[in-house]
Formats: structure tokens, C-alpha cells, sequence
């Protein structure tokens, strides 16, 4: 963006963050096929990684090689596949890029929703649970992100796995009472963009899962 403002003699000033935009997926598109062609990284990895992290092409590599570390496990794969539940039951009602650190933030406080949801109005054991899970691993997955440990980060993650499982077989997320359902929503908004913070874990799944 501070090298595009030099420019403003040959664009309209309306055009700036649709030309940054664009600038920005073509160095991805290179970037994607540099690591999975030049590098050897699993393409499946590159997809899930590059979202988020493609900002630092040498930080994005280093996360997806921690990442091919736990693609294999049975923990990872119950994680991975509610994070694709979360994704289809919100149906694109997440939040922006900009909020997941926000997300982060508030799960280190205790785990509220974006709009002040209180999730101490979910009170069934698997959803108890989780919240607590995640709210106690917080400080140990952001120390891990800060100090380069990226293998710690998905250990942590990986861990998830079966809580998660158990949270979608034991809990009705579209229940009936509209305000149970919405604070629900939002409980899975707020997991969902913790995850998203480091990858798209959908990308990784087996392509029948």
C-alpha cells in the first residue's frame, strides 16, 4: 500500500486497496506454486497455510512445515474436521481478517463473542469443556506463535481434536431458543477464528471427509 500511494498520478484513489488486492494475489499465486513445485511442499498444506500467512513467505514455510508434521494424526483430523463443521453451520457469517487477533485476545480473557456474547450461558459439559480447554491453552499457543514454535502451536491445536468431536456429537448449535442459538453461533465464530489464525484446516482434510 505505501509503495502504490508513490503512484497516485497513474490510478484513482478509489482503486488503491482493489490494486493492492490484486498485486497481492499474484504474488500468491507465485508464492503457491514456488513451494509446491520448487520446494516440494504438499499443495494440500501450501492451500491451507498461504490465507493466512502468505504475508511472510519465509514464516509461511516454516508453518507448513510443522503443519505436514500433524496432517496424519487421528486428533488432527477430528480438529480439521470441525473446523469444516464451524465453516459450514456459520455459512460465511465469520469474522474478518482483522478480528482474529481481537478473537485471540478475548479468549485469553475468558471467552466472550465478538458482540459481548457470554458464554457462560452454554452450560452442557462438551461445550463447557472446550471453552475451558481453549481458554487455558491460550497463553501457551500465543508464547509458542511469538517464539517461532510452530510444532508446539499445532500440538496445542491437534489437542482440540476430540473436544471438538465431542462438543458437535453431544450439542445442538442450531437449537431452538434463538438466543441459545445465537450464543452458539457466536461461541463458534470465536473458534473459528482462532484456528483460522494459523491455516485453513479444511484445506487438509481427505477429499471424502
Amino acid at each position: 500500500r505505501h509503495g502504490a500511494e508513490a503512484y497516485g498520478n497513474l490510478r484513482r484513489e478509489a482503486d488503491l486497496e482493489g490494486m493492492c488486492q490484486a498485486i497481492l494475489d499474484f504474488v500468491l499465486v507465485r508464492l503457491e506454486g514456488y513451494l509446491a513445485e520448487g520446494e516440494g511442499a504438499d499443495p494440500a498444506l501450501v492451500r491451507a497455510v498461504l490465507p493466512v500467512r502468505g504475508h511472510d513467505p519465509t514464516d509461511a514455510a516454516a508453518w507448513i512445515r510443522a503443519l505436514d508434521q500433524f496432517r496424519g494424526r487421528d486428533d488432527f483430523l477430528l480438529l480439521a474436521t470441525g473446523f469444516k463443521r464451524c465453516t459450514n453451520i456459520l455459512k460465511g457469517d465469520i469474522l474478518p481478517r482483522e478480528g482474529r487477533d481481537e478473537a485471540c485476545a478475548r479468549w485469553s480473557e475468558g471467552g466472550i463473542g465478538a458482540a459481548g456474547e457470554d458464554f457462560a450461558q452454554l452450560v452442557e459439559a462438551a461445550e463447557t469443556d472446550l471453552r475451558e480447554a481453549v481458554v487455558a491453552a491460550m497463553p501457551g499457543v500465543l508464547s509458542a506463535e511469538a517464539e517461532g514454535d510452530y510444532v508446539a502451536v499445532f500440538q496445542t491445536l491437534s489437542g482440540f481434536g476430540p473436544q471438538i468431536d465431542r462438543f458437535f456429537e453431544e450439542v445442538r448449535v442450531n437449537a431452538e431458543d434463538p438466543e441459545l442459538r445465537a450464543v452458539r453461533h457466536a461461541f463458534l465464530r470465536e473458534i473459528h477464528a482462532l484456528f483460522l489464525r494459523f491455516a485453513d484446516f479444511s484445506k487438509v482434510l481427505p477429499d471424502d471427509e
